[in-house]
């Protein structure tokens, strides 16, 4: 087994069976020179890393680097590690990002929020508001926290009760898109809607308010921000003041049944 790789099932080298070994000198090879020629041929701009908890922290550190250094290209990264608990990402960036061998900046997903998100939409008011402000990336390492309010993983569909419902993904696109910490990530299905196997409707389209949101982000959500948050209203000031801001910018969201809207 590989070390630093996720702890959880004792050792997670093993993905469904399967096993690139890191520990060969060809197979690291083999990888570094995939990722160069890829890079370089498709002309990437950055590099999404999946199921990074599966893959030894150096090798991760180590294929990265070279990457980034034959390319020229810094190359913005972030891997995808599900786990609930931010301790559990904070130690992974520590191994990566501050080694003496090959640190490498990276980011992760920030899956604490995101089944926040998903807590939130199910429980309704029940839904303590101001845990979103707690325990994520977002909230404790914002430098290295990619937001996302669903993934290819949780969708409707994929598992029972495991997606965000709909009602709430206005409001936790707000959250993520209007603050200012963290890089946030759009889902396509959420943007363009999708469709179940049998072709019928598995999610509409919220391109209509994500284009609006996304608006108001460009323009408005700039400058110093100001939280303030109770059990069943959240809200944030930015106060503008900056190149490109063309003014300050309230934003409230709600998660009572009376109200359920941005």
């Amino acid at each position: 087994f590989e070390k630093w790789v996720s702890l959880e099932k004792g050792n997670y080298d093993f993905l469904q069976d399967s096993d690139f070994d890191y520990g060969r000198f060809d197979v690291r090879e083999e990888m570094k020179y995939w990722g160069e020629w890829f890079v370089k041929e498709v002309g990437l701009d950055g590099l999404r890393l999946d199921a990074v908890k599966h893959i030894t922290a150096g090798y991760i550190q180590e294929w990265v680097g070279h990457v980034r250094e034959a390319t020229g290209k810094s190359l913005f990264t972030v891997g995808e590690y599900i786990a609930g608990e931010t301790s559990v990402l904070h130690n992974y960036l520590t191994k990566v990002t501050a080694s003496d061998r090959f640190p490498q900046d990276i980011s992760l997903f920030d899956f604490p929020l995101r089944f926040l998100f998903k807590n939130a939409s199910w429980q309704g008011e029940a839904f303590d508001l101001r845990a979103l402000n707690y325990n994520t990336l977002m909230a404790e390492q914002p430098a290295n926290a990619v937001t996302f309010v669903e993934n290819h993983d949780y969708q409707f569909g994929r598992e029972l009760d495991s997606h965000v419902q709909e009602w709430f993904k206005p409001l936790a696109y707000a959250f993520i898109l209007l603050r200012d910490r963290g890089y946030p990530c759009l889902f396509f299905p959420d943007y363009y809607g999708s469709h179940d196997k049998d072709n019928h409707q598995g999610q509409p389209s919220g391109r209509a308010y994500l284009d609006l949101l996304l608006k108001l982000r460009k323009q408005f959500a700039l400058g110093e921000e100001r939280f303030y948050a109770d059990r069943n209203v959240a809200g944030w000031v930015r106060m503008g003041g900056v190149p490109g801001a063309k003014g300050a910018m309230s934003v409230v969201i709600n998660n009572s049944v009376s109200v359920k809207a941005i």
